[in-house]
Order: structure tokens, then sequence, then C-alpha cells
């Protein structure tokens, strides 16, 4: 644990210009570099006829509504200044890199196919794990719901359309409730908020008779830095796996099939059937 603490704490290291990080610079670039994924599905999937000629300053607001849009709809109602508000950097930095990300050649590109404390100065709001939870949500998808809810991604003139997180099993996408869920599992490792605390043991000790004396004392609560370090390998193990069930391969199965007395050759009493399963070309959803 003490060796993965020192490599998030090397890249969290403000050792770049501007008091930037490691993390921070690769950070920008997978989000862009995602993003320009997605803008040429989209584009892949509409008439050349219905395209508008895209610039540079609406990919950079794109980027921009998806990585502060959340700050920008619930911390007016907390009463909380962004940091962006304050410094430039943030914007430069996105900008900057969503340029470089979309001078890349697009032969190049392959194809689509944490600690978060809710520090307020209201009791009711600090204190509320609901609060906490619904934070966090709201800051890592508001963005992405403004972004589809404009059609910022799509190739054609703005225009409404329902976001991906509304439509039929969008609630099922993993970036929807990884937030909450990482940061409700961070502050009950940490004990940073009592309220949900008390309300995970209490589940805990009713139904699965683990006891929050039984683990007080051997290693728990965590160290934030341990804490940290746990979420952030079980977030990545989260998106490892969600990218090799959706452009893994698939699995195949072989199975013999008892052919019928009336069609089968002579001399031939069964036949091998191959049936693949997870079939990308035909879906079907569960009811």
């Amino acid at each position: 644990m003490d060796a993965i603490n020192q490599v998030f704490a090397s890249g969290l290291e403000p050792t770049l210009p501007f008091s930037l990080s490691f993390l921070d610079i690769a950070g920008a670039f997978r989000l862009c570099l995602i993003l320009r994924q997605l803008r040429t599905a989209f584009a892949a999937s509409k008439h050349a006829s219905e395209h508008e000629t895209r610039s540079w300053l609406r990919s950079a607001a794109t980027t921009l509504t998806v990585v502060f849009g959340g700050e920008a709809l619930l911390f007016p109602i907390l009463g909380i200044i962004p940091g962006w508000l304050i410094s430039p950097i943030p914007f430069v930095l996105f900008a900057a890199v969503q340029a470089l990300v979309d001078a890349i050649p697009s032969s190049i590109i392959p194809q689509i196919s944490w600690k978060t404390e809710l520090a307020h100065q209201d009791p009711r709001v600090a204190d509320s794990p609901f609060a906490l939870v619904f934070a966090s949500f709201v800051i890592a998808n508001g963005g992405f719901f403004l972004t589809g809810l404009f059609s910022l991604l799509h190739p054609t003139s703005l225009a409404f359309r329902t976001p991906p997180e509304l439509m039929p099993y969008g609630w099922l996408t993993i970036d929807l409730w990884a937030a909450p869920l990482i940061t409700g599992l961070y502050a009950f490792l940490t004990n940073a908020q009592p309220g949900l605390t008390n309300a995970v043991w209490w589940y805990l000790e009713d139904n699965v008779h683990v006891h929050v004396e039984s683990a007080t004392g051997k290693g728990y609560p965590l160290s934030p830095k341990d804490a940290q370090t746990f979420c952030g390998v079980l977030l990545v193990g989260v998106f490892v796996t969600r990218t090799l069930v959706n452009l893994g391969p698939r699995p195949s199965f072989s199975f013999k099939v008892k052919a019928s007395p009336d069609h089968s050759p002579a001399g031939s009493t069964d036949k091998l059937v191959k049936k693949k399963h997870w079939n990308k070309a035909s879906k079907v959803k569960p009811h």
C-alpha cells in the first residue's frame, strides 16, 4: 500500500509549471481524446449534408462544459466559489490540450466501438449523507448531461436532445454511478462523515452481523492516503473491466444438435452447430 501511495503522491505533486501535476496533464489528455472519439462516432452516424463546420471554440466549449458543468450547476446552490472562477489555468489547460488532441491525425486515434468531501458552512449540508452522494453525482455527471442536452458533440447545429443518461438503460452507465459510489466508499473508509458511516454500520450490523467494534483498531478507519489509494485502484479496476467487456473478444460456444431423421443425410446422425453469443450486431436487451 505504501508503494502505491508514493506513486499517487508523485503523480499529484505540482512539479510542472503553473502548479500542475502529471495526473492533471494525463487526465486532461484522456478526457479530450475520449471527447474527440465521441465526436468522430457521432459524425459517422450522420449524413454529410447534416454536418456543420466545427470550430475549435465549439470543441473547447464542449470540453469545458463537461469538466465544469457539474460545478456550475451545484456550487451556486451551495454558495461555493469554484476554483476555475478565480484562476484561468484550468480553462487554459483543457482548451490547449483539446487543440493538441484535435491536431492528432485521425488514423492513429482508435475508434470507439478523488477524494471528494462536502465541506459546507451549513452543518445540515455538511453532515447529510444524501448531500454528499448527490453533490458528487451532479459534479461528475452534470457536464456530460449538459453536453448531451445541447448536442455539443454532434456534427450538426446545436439542438435540444434527450441526454443518453435519460434514454432506456442509460442509468446502467458506469460513469453515472461510479462517482457517488466511490465518494461514499471513501467517506465510509475514513469516517469522514459520521452520518454516512453510522448508516452503513447499522446496515452491516443488522444484516451481515459485522459490528463496528470488531473493525475499530484493526485498520479501520483508514488514513486519507490509504483510502484514496484503495478507491483509486478500485476505480481503475472498474473502468478496465468495462473496457474489456465492451471492446474485448467475445466468447463463442459450440455444441451438437441432433439432426432430424427426415432431413439428415444418409450415414449422418448429428451435425455440429456453432452458436456465437454476444453478437455485436444484434444485442437483445432484457425485458
